[in-house]
């Protein structure tokens, strides 16, 4: 199943994919997903943490990340959140 994720392109079958009981199914379309607002739902609601890392990682909204940041219950997900803010203000 989270094989077939990495094939899935459209909108509708990764956002399928990010609402599948299969945590491992979610983490495969955390990886890939690119759409800002499923990524910014994971991030936000999946109670994998894993799942969050992943989105996060994929996340622009500099708001929603210090959200996470200073928010996230679990420590690996703040990290990562402050990774990506730092990762995009190199890019500016």
């Amino acid at each position: 199943r989270a094989a077939a994720v990495t094939v899935a392109t459209d909108r509708a079958a990764i956002q399928a994919a990010l609402g599948h009981g299969d945590v491992l199914v979610r983490r495969a379309a955390a990886a890939r997903v690119t759409d800002q607002g499923l990524l910014a739902r994971a991030a936000r609601d999946d109670a994998d943490p894993l799942v969050r890392a992943r989105a996060v990682a994929g996340l622009s909204d500099r708001s929603l990340l210090a959200r996470i940041a200073q928010a996230d219950k679990d420590r690996a997900v703040k990290a990562a959140a402050r990774k990506r803010l730092d990762d995009l203000d190199l890019v500016k």
